[in-house]
């Protein structure tokens, strides 16, 4: 299939770093030819453009947020009296 090369810089301007920033529709990337909305993956193979696979919801790497340290700062529900307000 022959891609036009404004498609082609709109493929690789939507897929910086493996992941889809543009259109999709029940987590597949999308584009607008003038076959109207069709799926994007048979053009970015055709490309060599692979993707990673990414949560639809947050737009993150499965499992990227895991092992990260996580500052939850004092809290009173600890009860371990290291409070700094003044009493």
């Amino acid at each position: 299939m022959l891609i036009k090369p404004s498609l082609k810089q709109h493929l690789i301007d939507h897929s910086t770093y493996g992941i889809w920033s543009g259109e999709t529709k029940n987590g597949i990337p999308m584009i607008t030819t003038h076959l109207g909305v069709v799926s994007a993956e048979p053009y970015l193979l055709q490309l060599g453009i692979v993707l990673k696979q990414t949560n639809k919801y947050k737009g993150i790497e499965k499992h990227e947020d895991m092992g990260q340290p996580q500052s939850t700062g004092h809290s009173a529900v600890t009860g371990d009296g290291d409070g700094e307000s003044a009493e």
